[in-house]
């Protein structure tokens, strides 16, 4: 999975420059769950037992190309797409992350907090004005 990034003129020069996130960030992920064990889709990577808050970390984000990054963690800005056989989970990417936002209204980042429902992420985000929605 590729995100495409927009492009990003400078004296001339495309600058393709990751983000660091100010405030944390409202995301969705597809995320399939067997026996209590998450995996992402499509690529069937274990991201271990679910915990609420659960928080992963990716060490590098890396581009495939100059307007492509392959190796982040992918989520969804908007809620717009189904995959079948998984559940759409909350995630927040928090203050401190550093992340690219694709043209598919996609986004691949550094650092992830999954959350199961709506719920579980306003008992951990009580003050939604910190938001980026």
């Amino acid at each position: 999975m590729c995100l495409y990034i927009n492009h990003r003129k400078n004296k001339g020069l495309f600058i393709h420059r990751p983000t660091v996130a100010a405030k944390p960030i409202i995301v969705y992920k597809f995320i399939l769950e067997q026996n209590n064990f998450l995996y992402s889709l499509p690529r069937y990577y274990c991201y271990g037992r679910y915990q609420p808050s659960l928080s992963i970390k990716e060490p590098r984000l890396a581009k495939y190309a100059i307007n492509s990054v392959s190796i982040g963690i992918h989520s969804y800005v908007r809620r717009i797409i189904s995959y079948p056989s998984s559940s759409l989970y909350y995630c927040i990417i928090p203050i401190g992350a550093t992340y690219y936002v694709g043209i598919h209204n996609d986004i691949v980042s550094d650092k992830l907090i999954i959350f199961k429902d709506l719920d579980e992420l306003i008992k951990a985000y009580p003050n939604s004005s910190q938001l980026i929605i």
